[in-house]
Formats: structure tokens, sequence, C-alpha cells
């Protein structure tokens, strides 16, 4: 058997090229820095709410924020602490339904900012991403297609729904013995929905699952599906 000489070729460095995005990416630095903005003033009122529920000071909210730093772990405790600081019926519904839209926007959160956007579509100026969800011994497909700047600036909008939510529910419940005192319901076009929950539930209706892995999501490593 003929013997394979191996050529010691040094390595290509990695040039900025390499690593910066595509140009047509750009268009996304706007809208999802208004969603990191946008959300990293939900965790603060999250912080604050939470030193109400707690009887805390504000120093005290900071040091728990900084020592878990899981925002799952501050919703659950929320939603805990909420159920079991209020006998009142109306607080403790909403409580409920503030810790649901509060874990959507979180999942949003974590969908748009996490992960490698992988391709753009000419067709309809949409975006996708490639996520996967390593669970149950392989993987599980999060559908990110169809992700238009548009859908992404209503998710912004639907961060400060969610935290103007969180932030009524905190002022009544100072005042929970003082109903009176309330002020007047949050009208329903503040009770937003998650535009990136929509997309996903569309996305898996029309049987979009894995795209075509792209060599910006490859590289040259080899995938197993």
């Amino acid at each position: 058997m003929a013997k394979r000489w191996i050529k010691n070729k040094p390595l290509k460095p990695i040039k900025w090229q390499d690593i910066e995005p595509p140009p047509y990416f750009r268009k996304l630095y706007r809208p999802l820095g208004a969603i990191a903005l946008t959300f990293s003033d939900l965790e603060a009122q999250l912080t604050k709410t939470l030193d109400t529920l707690l009887g805390t000071y504000f120093s005290h909210g900071v040091a728990l924020e900084w020592l878990m730093q899981n925002t799952s772990l501050r919703i659950e405790l929320f939603y805990f602490l909420a159920l079991r600081s209020t006998r009142n019926e109306t607080l403790r519904k909403d409580a409920e339904n503030i810790y649901n839209v509060l874990k959507q926007a979180n999942a949003d959160r974590n969908n748009l900012l996490h992960g490698l956007w992988a391709d753009f579509s000419s067709d309809d100026g949409s975006f996708i991403k490639t996520r996967l969800k390593a669970e149950g011994g392989g993987f599980n497909v999060i559908p990110l297609h169809h992700i238009s700047l548009t859908l992404l600036r209503d998710e912004a909008k639907y961060i400060i729904s969610v935290n103007l939510r969180l932030a009524d529910w905190t002022q009544r419940f100072k005042a929970e013995k003082r109903p009176d005192r309330w002020p007047p319901p949050l009208p329903e076009k503040y009770r937003l929905h998650s535009p990136l929950a929509s997309q996903l539930r569309e996305n898996k209706l029309k049987g979009r699952g894995l795209p075509p892995l792209t060599s910006r999501v490859l590289g040259r490593e080899p995938f197993s599906r």
C-alpha cells in the first residue's frame, strides 16, 4: 500500500471577515438591540417586584438578581411568592397570567438573542435561524423561519407590554387591602400576544422543520441530525 505523506502545512489564520456577520444581517442590529434593551427593563421590573413581595430593600433585590442570574428561576420565584403573599383572587389570577407571559417573553428573548442566524430569504426579506434544542437524547427543532423585521419590532412591543402588566400588578399588590385605590384595569390594547410564538405555531403547522444547514452553520464540522 502506498504511503500517504502528511504535509505539515500551517493552519490558516482566522480573519475578521471570517467572523463578522454577512452584510445582510446588519438589518437585525437595531431590532435585536431593542429586544435586548426592553428585556433588560423587564428584568429590572421583575427585581422591583421581588423586592416588594419579599419586603426587602432595593439593594437586597439587586443582590438577588446578581446571585440568581437565571431569569427562569426568578420568574418561578415571583410566581411562588405571589401565590403565597396574597389571598386576593384577582391578584392571584393576574399573577398566573403574568407568570405565563413572563415565561413566554423569556423564551422569545432566548430564541432571538442566542444561537446563530443562519440565512436570509431574498423572496420575502425574512431571516432564518437554526436553533436546536437538545433533549431526550436527540435534537428538537425550533422552527425560527420567516422572522421579519416587523416581527422583531412587534416583539419589542410585546416585551414592553409584559413589563407594563408586571408593574401594574406590583402597584395593585402594594394596595392589596385597599382595592378601592387601585387604578383602572389596563386597556386591552396593552395586553399583547407574542408575535414570535404565533410565527412558531404557523411554521409547525406548515411543516417547516430544520432548514438546509448552510456553511455558516456547519463550518467544517460534520453534523448528525
